[in-house]
């Protein structure tokens, strides 16, 4: 008598790495004052959105001195 003969395995290949995620690099048109300029202006309008979220906790002179501050930093 003969053994049945062992079934043939198969083995997937692993799959392709995953992409590595790139950075976004600023052109080169862009100068590093321009990129810190957005920044501030980013964390100005935060910081204004804070404020006027913090408008009825806080006393009036504080609320004009906080507007007043992101307005200068916008303009």
């Amino acid at each position: 008598m003969r053994a049945a003969p062992t079934p043939t395995r198969t083995f997937k290949t692993p799959p392709p790495p995953a992409p590595t995620p790139t950075r976004l690099e600023p052109s080169r048109a862009e100068s590093s004052s321009e990129l810190t300029q957005f920044r501030y202006s980013k964390a100005a309008l935060a910081a204004e959105e804070f404020a006027s979220a913090r408008e009825d906790t806080l006393p009036r002179a504080q609320v004009s001195a906080r507007k007043e501050a992101a307005a200068s930093l916008e303009g």
